[in-house]
């Protein structure tokens, strides 16, 4: 059985759609907006903004100090910087 025969595609994309709303808005929600910069903010943020290195950047952490939080300020960031909101990609697990 194949992964499409699963999950359509269409359903697929309406969901990712629905976790990256800055895809079309632009603009990460105004809930994550609002919400003051996590510590760590200024010494994760230049991981995620390298791009001579080819790797992934892993945010691990207790439950409930921000990560998430982090992860939108860094996409809005990105945003503010003239970089495409399609270029972000966030995938609730």
């Amino acid at each position: 059985m194949s992964f499409d025969t699963v999950i359509p595609t269409a359903k697929r994309i309406e969901r990712l759609q629905y976790e990256n709303p800055w895809w079309t808005t632009g603009n990460v929600q105004q809930v994550y907006r609002d919400m003051s910069k996590r510590l760590y903010f200024n010494l994760f943020y230049p991981f995620v903004k390298e791009t001579d290195i080819k790797r992934a950047v892993v945010l691990m952490g207790p439950r409930r100090v921000g990560k998430t939080v982090m992860m939108f300020h860094s996409i809005q960031e990105l945003i503010k910087e003239h970089i495409s909101p399609q270029k972000s990609f966030y995938r609730y697990r």
